[in-house]
C-alpha cells in the first residue's frame, strides 16, 4: 500500500464486526457507500461489510452495520433517507 492507502470500502471476512447489527443490505457498492456515508455525517459508526470479496462491478451482497450502540437511532434516520441515496425526505 502506497501514500495514499486508506481503510477499504468493504470490508471482507472480519469477525471483529460480527456483532454489529446490520442496518441494510445492499446489491452494489454505490448505493452502500452512499448510504453509509449518510449515516457517518450523522455522526454514526458505520461500516460496510461483506462475507466475501465482491465481485468485479461492485455488486454483491453489503451490509451495512453500525455499533451496537448506534442501531436503534441509525434503524430510525434510515427510514427518513430519501431514495434518491443523496438527500432527506
Amino acid at each position: 500500500m502506497g501514500l495514499f492507502s486508506r481503510k477499504p470500502q468493504v470490508i471482507i471476512g472480519d469477525a471483529k464486526y460480527d456483532n454489529w447489527p446490520v442496518v441494510a443490505d445492499y446489491p452494489d457498492i454505490d448505493t452502500a457507500r452512499a448510504f453509509r456515508d449518510q449515516m457517518r455525517s450523522l455522526g454514526y459508526t458505520a461500516e460496510l461489510t461483506s462475507d466475501w470479496p465482491l465481485k468485479n462491478n461492485g455488486e454483491d451482497d453489503i451490509a451495512l452495520r453500525v455499533t451496537p450502540h448506534d442501531y436503534a437511532d441509525a434503524t430510525v434516520a434510515l427510514e427518513y433517507m430519501d431514495p434518491d441515496y443523496t438527500s432527506w425526505a
